[in-house]
């Protein structure tokens, strides 16, 4: 199930940027499927994603500021700034907030209200043991 997940996402998103992207502002190009899909999805179905990928909930706001080094380097990073010790293995919340922090250490609005959240929860249950 968690393959047929993932095929699922990429179609969407192959279908999304090889056809929603470049047309849109063309509602008349957007209201048909295209042909090469017609077979495979009904048009309550295409008109649906259509209205879906224009929303706010299909667009991802959490961008991270990585690069090609990944959470690898940025926990190498952490290591060298003495933030983390050498054998110590960081909480995915901070490795989260680190990752969507620029270089100025601040975060986008959106982001911010998520960090805060997070670290409110890990202060809330730093006392805790499971």
């Amino acid at each position: 199930m968690v393959r047929l997940g993932h095929l699922l996402r990429n179609f969407r998103r192959k279908v999304y940027a090889g056809y929603i992207v470049p047309n849109l502002g063309k509602p008349k190009k957007l209201a048909q499927i295209p042909k090469w899909y017609r077979s495979m999805v009904e048009q309550t179905d295409w008109d649906k994603f259509v209205t879906y990928t224009q929303s706010k909930k299909f667009k991802y706001v959490y961008d991270h500021h990585l690069g090609r080094g990944g959470y690898t380097y940025l926990r190498e990073k952490l290591v060298q700034n003495n933030e983390l010790s050498i054998d110590e293995i960081p909480s995915r919340a901070l490795m989260w907030r680190k990752a969507r922090e620029n270089k100025n250490g601040e975060y986008k609005n959106v982001v911010k209200d998520m960090a805060d959240k997070f670290v409110s929860l890990t202060l809330n249950f730093s006392g805790f043991i499971f």
